[in-house]
């Protein structure tokens, strides 16, 4: 998307490279020249565009908008002032100011709101009514370059048109619960596989650069809406990326994941997101004197960050260093289990639990909790089976094992399950449960452990399968407690030697 700048009256030129009239040697002291610009608008989706109207964006000028010339000549590169824009609202506006040492023969770059581009500090806000650090007055970045402009005095013309192109997209995010509500929230992070471009510090949006994975987003007060203004991972490129939002709603952290995703320069979206709070809502007892409740998904890392599974029965299927979430028995805070080294001595040593990448108050659960929790704990009755603590099902068309909590009503409308504290050859048809069987169940506090396989080196196996659910508690020196369940068996109090990589449950 483009906004076509204008400048001048002049009659236009049909080359880009050269320069329409030459001047004499410059003058000892800097000459101040009068440009002129008339600004019209772009395409229909609008590139200068944020007077939002349904999902498209429209060019708007506001009075003083600023653009900032800069003359670059060889490896020299200088400010030589800014141009003022008038207030507009069909997307044409003129821009006038002064210019001070303008060079013949150099090329003119026009940078909007500034050559320096710095998208940290938005507050979510699309418009400048709307706040202060709206993207309208301060992130809404354009650029555009030419070496074909012409002095006649103090007055300079570029008789060729020039487009403003915009340098971020804008994307607008909606966030609600699963029924549709919406979830009022304090910060969005995005993170990214590959670097966002935050500053271009020496006004040439093709050089050198400052980089960052990530941008934090923090609204005034709580809101469901957050506008953001995201730039791509190079200038002027649209590529695909994976990116993580990470969602506080003052309460504690909101997860969702979007893959592989293409924001194009220019372009505006809108994206609804689903979010559900990390804590589930049944409570587990794992001891005499401890309740726990569970994650809302398996631990993973993807793209340098921490996550939950944003659903119960989601895992990885393949191995990658950008995506990992079956896990070497953790004996580093800086690796917390991410070797794919087959050698015990790389896995050696205190163990440290992954609950530390989630914050304060996660962990993992013991062997004897894991016992407790499947073998003895007190619980409701369940597809008419006291004390019922757990089933193979499958969910979603995932086969694993259900944890009931210890005080649970199974919901109306929704086949009891048979083959509960069952840990034979139950198999996994018997409890067949849809998506929308399985919200009201895990409404009702319900945990799936989803039989996500496991790795051995960079190769996974038994995906959908076997499970295999780390524990924090080591056998000896070399080997570490799991729990593990496939079709026909289900063991509290397995091991396997620290490299070989299981999932990993948190609590809290």
């Amino acid at each position: 998307m483009a906004a076509a700048l204008t400048l001048g009256t002049a009659a236009c030129s049909s080359s880009d490279d050269s320069i329409a009239e030459q001047q004499p040697v410059n003058p000892t002291e800097p000459q101040v020249y009068t440009m002129t610009v008339q600004v019209t608008k772009g395409d229909a989706a609008g590139t200068r565009g944020l007077s939002l109207d349904g999902k498209t964006l429209h060019v708007k000028w506001n009075e003083g908008e600023t653009v900032e010339v800069v003359q670059t000549s060889g490896t020299t590169s200088k400010s030589l002032g800014t141009l003022k824009a008038k207030a507009s609202t069909d997307g044409i506006t003129t821009l006038t100011g002064e210019l001070v040492g303008l060079q013949t023969g150099a090329q003119l770059k026009f940078y909007l709101h500034g050559a320096t581009y710095d998208y940290t500090g938005q507050k979510g806000v699309l418009l400048k009514a709307d706040g202060n650090n709206s993207i309208e007055e301060k992130y809404d970045y354009a650029f555009a370059a030419t070496n074909v402009y012409t002095i006649d005095g103090s007055n300079v013309t570029v008789p060729s048109g020039i487009n403003l192109e915009a340098q971020q997209s804008i994307v607008k995010f909606i966030l609600v619960d699963d029924s549709g509500n919406p979830v009022n929230v304090t910060s969005l992070k995005i993170d990214t596989k590959n670097p966002i471009i935050e500053k271009i510090d020496n006004v040439d949006p093709t050089g050198n650069t400052q980089v960052s994975k990530s941008i934090t987003i923090t609204p005034t007060s709580g809101t469901n809406v957050i506008y953001a203004a995201i730039r791509n991972t190079e200038p002027n490129k649209d590529k695909p990326n994976d990116y993580t939002l990470t969602v506080t709603d003052g309460n504690g952290n909101l997860y969702t994941y979007t893959k592989n995703v293409t924001f194009t320069n220019g372009k505006y979206y809108q994206s609804t997101l689903k979010i559900k709070p990390d804590l589930l809502a049944g409570v587990f007892s794992v001891s005499d004197s401890k309740k726990v409740k569970f994650s809302k998904g398996n631990l993973r890392y993807a793209s340098g960050t921490w996550s939950f599974f944003n659903n119960q029965y989601d895992y990885y299927t393949s191995y990658s260093e950008d995506a990992w979430d079956k896990f070497g028995w953790s004996t580093s805070a800086t690796t917390y289990g991410m070797n794919t080294s087959k050698t015990y001595g790389t896995y050696s040593g205190d163990f440290v639990d992954w609950g530390a990448t989630m914050g304060t108050g996660w962990f993992t659960l013991s062997s004897a909790e894991w016992t407790y929790l499947f073998n003895t704990r007190s619980a409701s009755t369940v597809g008419g089976t006291e004390n019922g603590r757990y089933a193979k099902a499958k969910v979603n068309d995932v086969q694993g094992v259900i944890l009931f909590p210890d005080t649970y009503t199974h919901p109306d409308g929704v086949t009891a399950p048979t083959g509960v504290n069952a840990t034979g050859d139950t198999g996994w048809n018997g409890n067949s449960y849809t998506v929308a069987d399985w919200t009201k169940m895990e409404s009702a506090g319900c945990v799936f452990l989803p039989a996500a396989g496991c790795r051995s080196g960079s190769s996974v196996d038994k995906l959908g399968t076997f499970g295999y659910f780390w524990s924090a508690t080591p056998r000896g020196t070399d080997s570490a407690n799991y729990v593990f369940f496939k079709s026909d068996d289900l063991a509290f109090t397995n091991y396997d030697f620290l490299w070989f990589a299981c999932s990993v449950r948190l609590v809290k």
